[in-house]
């Protein structure tokens, strides 16, 4: 039974790992590929690879304070997102609403 439970859960998540590497993966890993390649005189990228740009956007100095300005407004609006939402996470932490969720979810699974 627990077997059976286990390939269950394999074959309905399946999709999801299809749809996420097809989506997601997949033209990640393109464009991390073609951030090695060498840049073609009329556009497009061409063999070999290379890390000049890479070593330059390192040592230049004002990618560096251009990083540092993305962080610092993602923190912030990461903060002003999660403000108003505090209280209510505080009300849902309680102990009570912690172990009504918890046992509904265990006889759901159990069923």
């Amino acid at each position: 039974m627990e077997r059976t439970k286990r390939f269950l859960g394999f074959v309905l998540s399946f999709p999801g790992i299809i749809w996420l590497t097809l989506f997601f993966l997949l033209p990640t890993t393109i464009i991390v590929v073609y951030s090695f390649m060498t840049p073609g005189p009329y556009g497009g990228a061409y063999l070999p690879f290379t890390l000049k740009y890479y070593k330059m956007m390192i040592t230049n100095q004002g990618f560096w304070i251009l990083f540092m300005r993305t962080v610092v407004i993602s923190v912030i609006s990461t903060g002003i997102c999660l403000a108003p939402r505090y209280n209510t996470f505080l009300d849902k932490l309680s102990c009570k609403n912690i172990r009504l969720a918890c046992d509904t979810w265990k006889q759901r699974i159990d069923k």
